[in-house]
């Protein structure tokens, strides 16, 4: 697990974060807009909206462990 973390280059403090991209794939599947997720998303979480999308994309890399 913690290689899969690695791999989609995921430090342990982001781990916190994953509630908001819970939230984040929950609002885009009810059709909101990404600008007003993530602003809702900032203010929430009282981080910076630069890394609200910073958090988007890491964890929207693939997490799977490569084969030895």
């Amino acid at each position: 697990m913690i290689i899969a973390l690695k791999n989609a280059n995921l430090g342990l403090d982001d781990t916190q974060y994953i509630g908001l991209f819970d939230e984040y794939t929950d609002g885009q599947a009810c059709g909101l807009k990404t600008s007003y997720l993530v602003a809702s998303l900032a203010d929430k979480y009282q981080i910076s909206e630069r890394k609200v999308y910073n958090l988007l994309k890491k964890f929207k890399n693939d997490c799977k462990i490569p084969a030895p």
